[in-house]
């Protein structure tokens, strides 16, 4: 695999997920319970290969470069796509200039403070779920920019509502209920 042929999705979820993904694996290979897991990164570290400092990098964070991730994946009898999470990883960018060229900056903001608001204050809410809505939400916004600030909190409550399965359903058209 070359690094042109392997795409991370995107590199903020893989930056979340890599690190749990990782540990996971390597809790089950080494033999480590959840809560007792000291010394799991100098094993990593002697599996692989590489330095103690760069698996505390990958734990904390850091996504490996294309020829680490190859290597953690087949020591870890894996792929990388689902190392960095590839698996379920919200469509879409999330870089703030591209989402800028998209929707107005006044209106991303009141989008993504909307959404801010809104994870604070829900329960029973999973991180992928939130970032499907958000996820779509953006979406509908960048389609119709025009939306008014009423229409896009309708719409945001309405995806978060209807959960991950649903999500896709809700249209600007919605009425709030």
């Amino acid at each position: 695999m070359s690094d042109e042929s392997f795409q991370v999705t995107n590199r903020e979820w893989a930056k979340r997920e890599f690190p749990k993904r990782l540990l996971r694996l390597a809790i089950e290979e080494h033999g480590y319970s959840e809560g007792e897991h000291y010394g799991v990164n100098k094993d990593i570290a002697d599996r692989l290969g590489v330095s103690r400092s760069a698996v505390t990098r990958w734990l904390n964070g850091s996504v490996p470069g294309i020829e680490n991730l190859l290597a953690i994946a087949k020591a870890y009898k894996t792929t990388p796509d689902y190392l960095v999470g590839n698996d379920n990883a919200p469509p879409g960018k999330f870089d703030f200039g591209i989402l800028e060229s998209n929707i107005p900056r006044p209106l991303l903001l009141h989008v993504l403070t909307v959404m801010s608001e809104l994870r604070a204050s829900a329960k029973n809410l999973t991180d992928e779920w939130f970032a499907e809505a958000t996820v779509r939400l953006l979406e509908r916004v960048s389609e119709n920019p025009d939306m008014s600030r009423h229409e896009i909190m309708g719409l945001a409550y309405e995806l978060l509502r209807n959960g991950p399965d649903q999500a896709g359903s809700a249209s600007a058209d919605t009425p709030e209920r």
